[in-house]
């Protein structure tokens, strides 16, 4: 009868430390598809943020530009004492 009893715990023993292990197994195996999906998500997350304040640069340096163009050309027209058309029309 012991012996009985011995094999019988050792079966059920043996039987818990295959299922410990094919769990373990899969919870390994769920962490690194988490871990694969943080970082493909992630790179998308960085471009995106990285993609407006880049869209944001080029317009105020186009309009920065726009502006000193203006700028330039009102000062070329009115300093060096040149006379020309549109100061006549003042």
């Amino acid at each position: 009868t012991m012996d009985m009893l011995r094999g019988e715990l050792k079966a059920r023993l043996l039987k818990a430390a295959d299922d410990y292990s094919a769990m373990r197994t899969k919870t390994d195996d769920l962490v690194l598809r988490a871990k694969e999906f943080e970082e493909q998500t992630s790179t998308v997350a960085s471009k995106k943020q990285r993609l407006v304040p880049r869209l944001l640069g080029k317009i105020v340096r186009k309009i920065s530009r726009r502006k000193r163009t203006k700028n330039e050309d009102k000062t070329l027209s009115q300093s060096q004492g040149i006379l020309i058309s549109d100061s006549f029309k003042q």
